[in-house]
């Protein structure tokens, strides 16, 4: 089966280019310049959100937190425990002292 004139000569043509490839001079540095290009890692910019997630804001948090629901408790317990114990007492008509003999 013979091939066609046109497409013969198109590969004769296309093989007689490589005859024509020379090596190209280029910059010691260009293929490390071209991957530092290709692969450059961006620069992280830090937000508002990324410092406050940091461990020493998170721990701060966390303290302040346990702290001044540790002061409500033990306020609330003191009042809760003054106002339960008078209204105890009025109910029985009891009187009630200011010193009590069970201490927080």
């Amino acid at each position: 089966m013979e091939t066609p004139k046109h497409i013969e000569d198109k590969t004769n043509a296309a093989f007689n280019s490589l005859d024509t490839i020379k090596t190209v001079k280029v910059s010691p540095f260009f293929k490390e310049r071209t991957l530092n290009i290709l692969f450059k890692e961006e620069e992280q910019k830090v937000t508002f959100i990324d410092r406050f997630l940091s461990p020493k804001i998170q721990f701060a948090a966390v303290l302040a937190v346990v702290l001044i629901n540790s002061v409500t408790i033990y306020n609330y317990s003191e009042t809760n425990y003054n106002s339960e114990l008078s209204a105890f007492s009025e109910s029985y008509n009891l009187t009630v002292s200011e010193e009590s003999l069970i201490q927080f």
